[in-house]
């Protein structure tokens, strides 16, 4: 099939489409007539996200280079990964809605299992919504950096 034929075709369908979307779709007012609530129709993107706590691990790797081990804690809960990878790494601690802050304990560790750095903080949360905001997902994340200076990790300000 020639590239004229493809998109004669690819032309016809969404032409089709349209119609049959067109066809199918109320008339303005017609989702209220005889009722008193309103009702929208609302359409959506399917793109996702994750909620948690986020991570360059090289940078992590470079700052503090003994550090083998990372040990998270958003509110109380924990979870602990070794520190191979160069980029970004998220940690899923975070489930349901937060408050605009999060309290994070973040511990360092070298091979042997000793703290090498342990820091406590209280961390911007960021609400992202990448389908808009009236379509699901509902994500939840902070965002951690080294600073350069002294290797130590913070929290960025809300996105």
């Amino acid at each position: 099939m020639s590239t004229f034929h493809k998109f004669v075709s690819a032309g016809t369908a969404l032409a089709a489409a349209i119609l049959i979307l067109g066809w199918t779709l109320p008339e303005p007012g017609d989702a209220t007539r005889g009722s008193q609530d309103e009702r929208q129709i609302t359409f959506c993107t399917e793109i996702g996200c994750q909620s948690g706590l986020f991570f360059n691990l090289g940078r992590i790797r470079q700052a503090v280079p003994e550090a083998k081990r990372l040990e998270a804690c958003v509110n109380g809960k924990c979870k602990s990964m070794r520190i191979e990878s160069s980029g970004y790494q998220s940690f899923s601690l975070i489930t349901g809605k937060l408050d605009s802050t999060a309290k994070v304990r973040l511990v360092l560790r070298d091979g042997d299992g000793q703290t090498i750095r342990r820091q406590r903080f209280g961390a911007p949360v960021s609400r992202l919504q990448p389908n808009g905001e009236n379509c699901p997902p509902v994500c939840w994340f902070i965002q951690v950096k080294v600073l350069k200076s002294d290797g130590r990790l913070v929290a960025l300000p809300q996105a």
